[in-house]
């Protein structure tokens, strides 16, 4: 989706290579992190990121969910699934 929308993607398999791949890559204008995800949550995600890149922009897209952290709830969401239209409408709406 984010390369039919002309975006460069670089992907990591599990939470835990976000942090070093935002090291490696400062060229990055947008991190997409899962909420939900396994080894580590989008607002966590977002919390190593954010002391590395403060002005990068995070998206978390998420399913039903009871709560958010205070961090989670900060950043933009997009609700799962989403069409790419609407992950558009999320990625102008940042900014990038």
């Amino acid at each position: 989706m984010l390369e039919d929308l002309g975006h460069r993607v670089q992907i990591a398999s599990h939470g835990d290579e976000s942090p070093a791949l935002t090291r490696e890559h400062t060229d990055f204008d947008l991190t997409i992190a899962d909420h939900r995800a396994p080894t580590l949550s989008g607002a966590e995600l977002a919390e190593h990121v954010s002391r590395l890149r403060p002005a990068l922009a995070i998206i978390t897209p998420l399913g039903f969910t009871d709560t958010l952290s205070p961090l989670a709830q900060r950043l933009p969401r997009l609700p799962k699934p989403f069409k790419q239209s609407e992950l558009a409408r999320a990625i102008a709406s940042i900014g990038t």
